[in-house]
């Protein structure tokens, strides 16, 4: 027992002892470590009145102050400290620190200048202040502070990855991916430089490429979605389809509920002709993004052809309303609601849209033979339909780009050529009988 009552006794002067020695700024700093700011400020400010030359106190309260968000005060507290010792890179490192964190872009960089006109290649420092001129879209004087700093140490991954960053914002893609390139070379295994590679080749059409690296990258870090959907959109763009969506299916059970990932696996259902299938997708595309003219288009048209009419109809017509879309789109968004008006037994409202597509594009052929065939079809009135007929067998042989890009051209004209003679032998015959 007494034995016991020694061992406490000395252990608890083994406190007092250590206590004892435990400077005023180790204090300050274990308070600081267990997020004790309020009583770091208080400790400091006793410490600091019986002796106010402490700068190494002063700095560890301004950090205080800064984590309890009274700038203001932290501020005073660094500039007061380096008032005292104006040579001091750390303190200037901190008044530059503060006015970054607290949005004052030029005070931060004209401290950080500052600091680097002393001599200082602080690798943290350029990085820094590189970073600040991006954000203030300067990134000739990023790289003018790191392309120095690259070529005294090349293997830096930060310093790599930000040149990379200055050239692509300077339209610079071959130095932007050639720097990317070597970052990715140091850290194989960061996914933000892999993407920021793919999509650079993918701005560049080099879509093979890009679909290249990325599955190599996917084949060390199997559940990287970031990269498996940029690896599917590589895909879908080389116009495999089945491949695209089964990537993109992946990236989904990897946890990818992105708006891109929904449109584009909607996309490939759509391109497959595999409407029923791609209207979910472009559901929740949609309710992801409300203002995706592309997707709400695309969904109004695949409910439309998976006979959900109504839903077809209704998402046609939001699209209209979404923004006003370029001609081109326009006639296509006109041509669908044609057709899903004469679906819903509304011919007359189905052609009033085909005469607006005509309006917005008097040499679209496309379209005016499918006013042709209203009034032919849904109307019987083939009178009213000869002359639209005869108008886009003249148009056909221009260099329309509907023409190019409509691959049944061939059979409307063929259909219109057959059904002019028809009715021209018609209203021959009908004048005879006069």
């Amino acid at each position: 027992m007494k034995t016991r009552v020694l061992i406490v006794i000395l252990i608890i002067a083994s406190l007092n002892l250590t206590a004892q020695q435990i400077s005023p700024a180790e204090q300050l700093r274990t308070l600081i470590e267990n997020y004790q700011f309020k009583q770091a400020v208080e400790l400091a400010g006793n410490l600091l009145s019986t002796d106010t030359t402490r700068t190494d106190l002063i700095l560890l309260e301004g950090e205080a102050m800064t984590a309890l968000f009274r700038f203001k005060e932290a501020e005073g507290l660094f500039l007061r400290a380096w008032r005292a010792d104006s040579t001091n890179l750390r303190i200037m490192n901190k008044i530059a620190s503060l006015y970054r964190q607290t949005g004052e872009t030029e005070q931060a960089v004209r401290w950080y200048r500052k600091i680097l006109e002393m001599g200082s290649l602080n690798e943290s420092v350029v990085l820094q202040l590189a970073a600040l001129y991006s954000q203030t879209e300067e990134y000739r004087n990023a790289l003018n502070l790191l392309l120095p700093q690259y070529r005294h140490d090349s293997s830096s991954f930060y310093m790599l990855r930000q040149i990379g960053n200055a050239y692509q914002e300077l339209r610079k893609p071959d130095s932007a991916l050639l720097f990317y390139l070597r970052a990715y070379r140091v850290n194989p295994a960061d996914a933000g430089v892999m993407v920021k590679m793919a999509n650079l080749l993918i701005r560049l059409k080099n879509y093979d490429s890009a679909m290249s690296i990325t599955a190599r990258f996917m084949q060390e870090n199997p559940r990287t979605y970031s990269v498996m959907r940029l690896n599917a959109y590589a895909t879908y763009l080389l116009k495999d389809y089945p491949g695209s969506a089964e990537r993109f299916r992946r990236s989904i059970r990897l946890g990818d509920n992105s708006k891109f990932t929904m449109k584009y696996l909607g996309l490939c259902r759509y391109k497959l002709e595999m409407y029923d299938s791609a209207v979910p997708y472009f559901r929740k595309a949609y309710v992801l993004d409300t203002t995706d003219v592309e997707v709400c288009f695309y969904y109004g048209v695949s409910a439309m052809r998976s006979f959900s009419i109504d839903t077809g109809l209704c998402y046609l017509q939001k699209t209209m309303k979404i923004i006003m879309p370029s001609d081109q789109f326009l006639l296509t968004l006109y041509a669908e609601l044609a057709g899903a008006w004469n679906l819903n037994a509304k011919p007359d409202t189905a052609l009033e849209i085909l005469l607006k597509a005509h309006n917005t594009d008097p040499k679209d052929p496309a379209i005016v033979f499918k006013i042709a065939y209203q009034y032919d079809y849904y109307f019987r009135k083939p009178s009213k339909a000869l002359p639209w007929y005869e108008e886009f067998i003249k148009m056909k042989g221009t260099d329309s780009a509907s023409v190019q890009n409509l691959p049944q051209i061939m059979s409307y004209s063929l259909y219109a050529r057959n059904r002019i003679k028809e009715l021209r032998d018609y209203n021959a015959r009908k004048a005879q009988a006069k």
